[in-house]
């Protein structure tokens, strides 16, 4: 019956709401035109969700005018709705996108957008509200197969790629690094297996109900279960890399396709050498200065580019004993690069930067260039550029936005007892809390998700009694019942609280609680985009963007008049 349900494509509510009620509702505070096409899309759709999932609408527009990417958020019925508003013409170049892609394959699909693709695979599962015949028209541009097949190859392309990390990492024998790649490459591998079987959902956090309605075994399902919280195996961080590989083999991938050998130093565009004295500067891209320890140095000396990896790593571990530890951190600052033998870089793995020099204190608070509350200066210099400074305070927001959202994700597992769901949204808020810290130290851009908890133990500016309670939480995220959820939620809050007392953010607001609060984040948040669209910064994600020109609190579609009447409750999504 499950299997049948994901493979058809046919779907059903998870919940009991009158969606066709809380439309009108919505429709009271903004525009919905009576010809456009009005469906149900996400978790809910999807057959998952629980009491604190958004209600998703999406409203196709037949006008042809363009739409910012940003929802309207609205908070109905003590729900939160999101309408999302799309031109047919935007969904119809996006089905084609993704169609062409999944045609061509290769890197073609592998560089897919992964937007472009959730927001085609949300519309091909979602349910009509409103002109269902047309909805089911535009859907027939990509049949459910079609999407099947194109999710399950892009994931592959995902595990592939997280593979190449993982054996880039067991080369330079960071066992930690290695091990948290291989909770990755364990996920996606997963996910492609299950959108073979029909369950094409993007997003990770209902894998557990997934692999259950895909008809997986309970062995396959348990030992997954298993796998996806290493703080569960017991398990070394070398062992634990070899039983996740052992585990995606088992799914059909043949890992013969890469080793550690494979792997080729090559060296990394717009960096220069400089001596000054008896100490090696290396100037990347013409702003950022590094200065090298005398044993950096060595290792840098020493880098036999477009050889294998692994030359490097025995012909300078004689002298420094720990060379392959350097040589990680110059990858991970991007001043090498490595590429698998006959295959293109290992891109992956984005280059990040480490923490300024700070004194030990933040560097980005949420109201922006942080003080120490033992400094006496009435005037500070920001260590960083404007442009990393803007930047690592939309992250800075962004990322504490996040954390509010797992929270809320994280109490709705609670109530309806989802235990795998629960853990994996606690682990979230904990990931996104380091990444929070990360941001307020200066750093930007971030390390990739795998590594974030490891760059946060490193930061000065977290107590030493902060960076053991992370871990501590990190290797017992092990739910059963209601009460040891209670208490782990708890624990994290704490840590969370600590974190951002440390980081000058401890009066971020709960921002999907209320509308007054989500108002207070989105105030927030347009302070800092401004600031970064003025500089030309990096934006977290393509929504900032809109948010500035759509004035940093509504949908410039015509929702300006209805939002002088309402503005608590007509807001935009940061």
């Amino acid at each position: 019956m499950a299997r049948d349900y994901a493979q058809s494509g046919e779907f059903h509510l998870s919940c009991s709401l009158d969606y066709d009620t809380l439309l009108l509702k919505a429709a009271e505070q903004v525009p919905i035109p009576e010809d456009a096409i009005v469906a149900l899309e996400g978790s809910i759709a999807e057959g998952f969700g629980n009491r604190t999932s958004d209600i998703d609408f999406v409203v196709l527009d037949r006008s042809g005018r363009e739409f910012q990417t940003i929802p309207t958020v609205l908070f109905l019925a003590g729900r939160r709705v999101e309408v999302r508003y799309r031109s047919v013409q935007t969904m119809q170049a996006q089905l084609a996108k993704v169609a062409t892609a999944a045609r061509a394959g290769g890197h073609k699909l592998a560089r897919l957008d992964e937007e472009v693709l959730d927001r085609c695979q949300r519309f091909l599962r979602s349910i009509p509200i409103r002109n269902g015949d047309e909805l089911t028209k535009l859907k027939a541009q990509m049949p459910f197969g079609d999407l099947c097949a194109a999710v399950a190859d892009w994931f592959a392309y995902q595990t592939w790629a997280t593979l190449s990390v993982l054996f880039a990492m067991k080369a330079l024998s960071r066992n930690a690094e290695a091990a948290s790649w291989a909770k990755s490459a364990l996920t996606v591998a997963a996910k492609s297996w299950l959108a073979s079987k029909g369950e094409t959902y993007l997003a990770k956090k209902w894998i557990s109900q997934q692999l259950h309605r895909a008809g997986a075994t309970d062995a396959l399902t348990q030992m997954f279960q298993t796998l996806e919280s290493p703080e569960k195996t017991g398990l070394s961080d070398q062992r634990y890399v070899e039983a996740a590989l052992q585990f995606i083999a088992r799914l059909g991938f043949d890992l013969d396709r890469v080793k550690e050998e494979t792997i080729i130093l090559k060296k990394a565009p717009g960096v220069t050498t400089w001596q000054i004295g008896s100490r090696v500067h290396l100037i990347s891209q013409r702003t950022d200065v590094y200065a090298l320890s005398a044993e950096a140095g060595y290792v840098w000396r020493h880098l036999a580019f477009e050889r294998p990896l692994l030359e490097t790593v025995h012909a300078t571990r004689a002298e420094i004993e720990d060379a392959a530890g350097i040589l990680a951190g110059f990858h991970q600052y991007g001043l090498v690069k490595l590429r698998q033998q006959g295959r293109s870089e290992i891109r992956l793995r984005r280059a990040c930067v480490p923490a300024p020099s700070s004194g030990g204190s933040a560097v980005v608070g949420i109201e922006g260039l942080s003080f120490g509350s033992r400094e006496k200066t009435s005037i500070k210099l920001a260590p960083i550029s404007a442009r990393r400074f803007a930047a690592a305070g939309m992250e800075l927001v962004y990322v504490n936005m996040i954390v509010e959202n797992a929270r809320e994700d994280a109490l709705g597992a609670l109530q309806d007892e989802q235990w795998q769901v629960f853990e994996r949204s606690v682990r979230r808020m904990l990931r996104f809390a380091c990444r929070a810290a990360l941001s307020a130290a200066g750093i930007n851009p971030l390390p990739p998700v795998e590594e974030v908890l490891l760059r946060a133990l490193e930061l000065p500016l977290l107590p030493a009694e902060t960076k053991s309670r992370i871990v501590e939480l990190d290797r017992s995220i092990d739910v059963r019942d209601q009460s040891e959820a209670e208490h782990l939620l708890k624990r994290v809050d704490g840590v969370n609280l600590e974190i951002r007392n440390a980081t000058s953010s401890a009066l971020f607001p709960s921002s999907f609680l209320s509308g007054p609060d989500w108002r207070d984040t989105l105030e927030i948040g347009y302070d800092w985009a401004r600031l970064g669209g003025y500089l030309d910064a990096a934006f977290p994600l393509d929504q900032a963007r809109d948010l500035i020109a759509a004035g940093g609190h509504r949908q410039d579609h015509g929702v300006r008049a209805l939002a002088a009447k309402s503005p608590r409750r007509v807001t935009a999504r940061l």
